[in-house]
């Protein structure tokens, strides 16, 4: 048998600029990872016209800490991926390096290295550091939990109104853990 006590509880949401949606054309939040692909591109922008960007769709956590897992996750069962499967033999084995996992760590590096929709530096960014930029107006979307309203707007009390939260996007299903 397989036993386990949970030390934590938490969802996950897609956190957004609202603000940001409208002026981009979308009405609705991303439902899809395709839609949330679409958003995030429309979002990156070079705003002071130096060829550069210096706003982008997603602020992504690739820093090693206990954060990561739990944002990538939305990512890895999004795609119908899972941690751990049951063998035949009824031992446990790694999942993660199944099809599912490869397709949603792909998509998830993607983000910053192909599409180019999160800030530079992206597998050096922990929660503070997204949090902040969320904050800074510098990306406009990020996966977390409840417990980040309160500081992004005691970082950026303008923020108020101007953001909100949805079901994190959809693959094969939908998930947010915490």
């Amino acid at each position: 048998k397989l036993y386990g006590l949970p030390n934590y509880i938490g969802n996950t949401a897609l956190f957004y600029r609202s603000d940001w949606l409208d002026e981009s054309g979308f009405s609705t939040p991303p439902d899809t990872f395709e839609d949330f692909l679409d958003v995030a591109k429309a979002f990156t922008k070079d705003l002071d016209g130096d060829g550069r960007d210096d706003r982008w769709g997603f602020g992504i956590l690739g820093a090693k800490s206990s954060s990561l897992p739990y944002r990538f996750y939305t990512f890895l069962f999004g795609f119908g991926g899972e941690i751990i499967e049951q063998a035949p033999e009824g031992k446990y084995i790694a999942a993660f390096n199944k099809p599912e996992g490869v397709t949603a760590t792909q998509f998830y590096a993607d983000l910053a290295n192909k599409y180019k929709v999160c800030p530079p530096g992206a597998t050096e960014a922990d929660f503070e550091a997204v949090t902040n930029q969320f904050a800074n107006s510098q990306v406009g979307m990020f996966i977390s939990g409840s417990w980040t309203i309160s500081g992004v707007l005691a970082r950026n009390p303008d923020l108020e109104g101007k953001f909100s939260v949805c079901l994190p996007p959809k693959g094969v299903r939908r998930a947010s853990i915490g």
